[in-house]
């Protein structure tokens, strides 16, 4: 290009080209104004013609509710009277003013003729009969047939529909087939145009009345139970006219898809108004045909409207004027501004090659690195990094694929995730994975990706960063092993306490019962009396020691797992009872009431006895032994089918601080207080009831206050209630048995 190039931009040739490029473009968007209203006129006539086929719809779809609801009356009641169907088609009708009548026809067997005709004259139609109507448009008596549909009300009752009254509509070649339909299906049906004299042109609609209260299910039954028909006369001039003088042409006919014929269409209404519009043709006219699917019928729309001058715009033709000096001004500011757009896309070239240089320095300062594929998903490029961790050089890593550089376990659910998400070009983040270095050292890489597309959403491959994660894998690992370390430990607590309170108890029940024997005199009666006390002092605390072993190797037992449940049918009146006659004598030397709440009407429970035994001995211990005298312990159950199988232990003792609750129920471990202190004992007793308490898959909790006394709640699951229906079952095959 010359170095001036506001010296060419009048030479002669060029303001020739000028004048003809701005021609053809006004020319262009001349026709393109002109094409656009166009466009959207015939958008808007597509609209109001959508929206007129949706008016007509609803007209359908209100048609069909009226016949449903008077149906549905029917339906109700076997017996409806004709003033009640009379006065809710009226209500209809009012409410619906495109439908013109309403109509009530009866299915008449051959038999029932003579009586229906003289019922309808007695009761008000002295000259009424069966008619039908001849080939010829006559109305004549109706033929003797098997069966009728005879019309016998209408609403409103007119001069112009009373010929109606008494009309064999089955006997109508334009109408039987769609009563018929009506009465196989149990839907609405429309029949075809039919013109009533002194009324005019329209179709009806038809829905059939069965016995009963709804509609039978198959064919064969709707042909046996129907009793009727209620049907609408649609005129097609208010059905249709009111709506549609917003088009030059409309047209709707009706077709029967099981007998259509292309050469014999109804046309169920017609108007033509093109024909009266003056003015020349410009444009050709919009046309619309739309299929209307309604009452077991196609109806179909066909709509036309002719565009006039009107739709064009007014502002077009200032573009002849305009555009030339528009297109000419813009033609030399482009010419001016053209080594301006080529120094700043210099600047740009220069711009972005800073920006790639800065990209280029991040990558390879960066702690990670910056990976990239190809839509074959074999590396493009790999930042210094990777190779600085893998050990890898760029031939031996690009062109290839991260699954053959790495160690894949085919049967490893994170690759399996990791290739289907390949396959799907899917993002992803944090992909961890084994590889093998060179010198045959095990590193863990995480990556994360996203997938590159182009401007066509042609998939380009896949870009990303990747993090050398083996420290921190390394690091899960030992915490892993600690942990399993500490849970073996911990097991091995648990065993060596088993074993220890075994070996405890095997020289202690020597020394219980040798001392119980010298209690008892067998050995002869010891005289001195300090000797006496001795042996009973020995005995109790034998005793005393025992217990404690006794519940330590218990709880070594849950903990280690080897206290299985030997689960039956309890009652736990018979526990609760025997539990409470095991203290009575406890309670009575604490000077402390224990109170038993009324028992009655328990379903049994599913549970270990021996263990809720020991639940109920620990807890009342508990209760007896920081309540003081004059106080009381309360034992009470209950069973809820929601919450489940529930006992509670209340007294009236010390209490507990809300705080020092989870220290109670901790093994060995003892709430400091002035009263507890006179007492002896491991803390174990609640520990061991909430470790067999959750055996069960219950629940022991505790709430207390100090100085209010304690309430332990144990809850045992609904599913370990013994239902009655269980019982009765289990009874029944026993006796069978």
């Amino acid at each position: 290009m010359p170095q001036n190039p506001n010296d060419r931009l009048f030479r002669t040739w060029e303001v020739s080209c000028l004048v003809l490029l701005v021609g053809a473009i006004c020319a262009a968007l001349s026709s393109l104004a002109i094409k656009t209203d166009l466009g959207n006129a015939k958008e808007i006539f597509t609209q109001q013609a959508y929206n007129f086929e949706r008016e007509v719809a609803h007209r359908f779809a209100s048609a069909d509710a009226v016949l449903t609801t008077l149906v549905e009356l029917h339906h109700a009641s076997d017996n409806v009277e004709e003033h009640e169907f009379a006065a809710l088609s009226r209500e209809l009708l009012k409410a619906y003013p495109h439908i013109q009548t309403i109509a009530k026809l009866s299915m008449l067997r051959l038999d029932e003729r003579e009586s229906l005709e003289e019922s309808m004259r007695a009761g008000g139609f002295p000259q009424f009969q069966l008619t039908e109507r001849t080939r010829a448009g006559e109305v004549v008596g109706a033929q003797e047939r098997d069966t009728a549909m005879p019309i016998l009300s209408l609403e409103p009752f007119t001069p112009e529909f009373a010929q109606l009254v008494g009309f064999d509509a089955l006997s109508d070649p334009a109408l039987a087939p769609a009563i018929l339909r009506a009465i196989d299906s149990g839907r609405v049906m429309s029949s075809e145009v039919v013109e009533i004299p002194h009324v005019g042109r329209g179709f009806f609609a038809f829905k059939a009345i069965y016995f009963g209260y709804n509609s039978p299910s198959s064919v064969e039954a709707r042909r046996t139970q129907v009793s009727g028909m209620v049907a609408l006369f649609l005129d097609s001039n208010r059905f249709f006219d009111d709506s549609s003088h917003q088009f030059d042409r409309f047209a709707v006919r009706s077709i029967d898809e099981l007998h259509y014929d292309q050469q014999n269409v109804s046309y169920l209404y017609r108007q033509d108004r093109m024909s009266s519009i003056a003015g020349p043709v410009i444009f050709d006219a919009f046309f619309l045909e739309l299929p209307l699917f309604s009452q077991g019928r196609t109806f179909v729309l066909e709509i036309s409207a002719r565009p006039g001058l009107e739709v064009v715009r007014g502002w077009f033709v200032g573009i002849f004027v305009v555009l030339p000096a528009v297109a000419g001004t813009f033609l030399i500011l482009a010419l001016a501004n053209h080594r301006r757009r080529q120094r700043q896309a210099r600047k740009d070239e220069k711009k972005l090659r800073r920006n790639k240089e800065r990209f280029r320095d991040f990558a390879e300062i960066a702690s990670d690195w910056f990976w990239a594929t190809d839509e074959q998903l074999r590396f493009s490029y790999l930042s210094n990094q990777l190779i600085e961790a893998t050990g890898l050089q760029p031939k031996d890593i690009v062109g290839k694929t991260r699954k053959d550089l790495a160690k894949v376990n085919s049967n490893d659910v994170g690759w399996l995730q990791h290739l289907t998400d390949l396959a799907a070009r899917r993002p992803f983040r944090d992909f961890r994975y084994e590889f093998i270095s060179p010198d045959g050292e095990s590193l863990w890489l995480s990556i994360s990706g996203k997938p590159v597309f182009s401007d066509d959403d042609e998939f380009l491959g896949y870009r990303g960063t990747g993090t050398n994660i083996t420290a921190e894998f390394k690091a899960q690992a030992e915490l892993r092993k600690a942990k399993e370390e500490a849970e073996i430990a911990s097991r091995s607590k648990s065993t060596f306490l088993a074993n220890m309170s075994h070996e405890l108890r095997t020289p202690l029940n020597a020394i219980i019962g040798f001392s119980d024997l010298m209690k008892r005199g067998v050995s002869g009666k010891i005289e001195n009396p300090r000797h006496q006390e001795y042996v009973d002092d020995i005995y109790g605390a034998g005793e005393h020691l025992l217990a404690i072993i006794n519940e330590i190797l218990d709880l070594a037992k849950v903990e280690a797992g080897n206290s299985p449940l030997g689960e039956d049918e309890i009652d736990t009146c018979e526990i609760v009872q025997s539990v409470s006659s095991l203290l009575a004598e406890r309670a009575h030397e604490s000077q402390v009431r224990l109170v038993i709440e009324q028992l009655s009407d328990l379903p049994l429970l599913w549970a270990d006895a021996r263990k809720l035994k020991q639940i109920l001995l620990n807890l009342l211990s508990n209760a007896l032994k920081f309540t003081p005298p004059g106080g009381t312990v309360t034992v009470g159950v209950s069973c809820d089918v929601a919450r489940g199988y529930i006992f509670h232990v209340k007294d009236t003792g010390i209490g507990i601080a809300p705080s020092d609750i989870p220290k109670a129920l901790a093994a060995f471990q003892q709430i400091d207080s002035e009263l507890n202190r006179k007492y002896e004992g491991t803390g174990l007793g609640l520990p061991l009831a909430k470790a067999f308490v959750e055996q069960h898959g219950g629940t022991l909790s505790l709430k207390s206050a100090i100085g209010e006394g304690t309430s332990a709640i144990v809850v045992f699951p609904p599913e370990r209630i013994v239902k009655a229906s269980d019982l009765k079952d289990v009874d029944e095959s026993a006796r069978s048995a």
